[in-house]
């Protein structure tokens, strides 16, 4: 069983929030911020961190590249209907790139 992660997230300006990596439903890059949402339905933005970095920083057996400005939590995933992803807790849907579709279909599989 993976460990839980706690993650620092520092936003714009100088609040600092701590996350568990396990309450992160994805980040994403949108109009060159990065933005976090929790499964508490908390939209922390801007955050002031990179997207690689979060991801080097988490689990990375729980957490998956979309496309190239998307990062989802695998276990958050409610369904695949190519070539949009739902997730739990959302009412958004996500478009996964041709290059990260079979990866992210075969992420969601092992989970099912």
């Amino acid at each position: 069983m993976n460990e839980q992660k706690l993650i620092n997230l520092k936003l714009r300006g100088k609040s600092l929030v701590t996350v568990l990596d396990t309450d992160i439903v994805y980040a994403e890059i949108l109009n060159r911020k990065m933005n976090v949402f929790t499964v508490q339905g908390i939209m922390y933005e801007p955050v002031d961190i990179q997207l690689y970095e979060l991801y080097e920083f988490i689990d990375t057996h729980q957490f998956i590249y979309i496309n190239r400005s998307t990062i989802v939590n695998i276990q958050m995933i409610q369904s695949i209907h190519k070539p949009f992803l739902y997730l739990e807790g959302t009412e958004r849907r996500f478009e996964i790139s041709r290059r990260r579709y079979s990866e992210v279909r075969r992420a969601y599989r092992s989970l099912t």
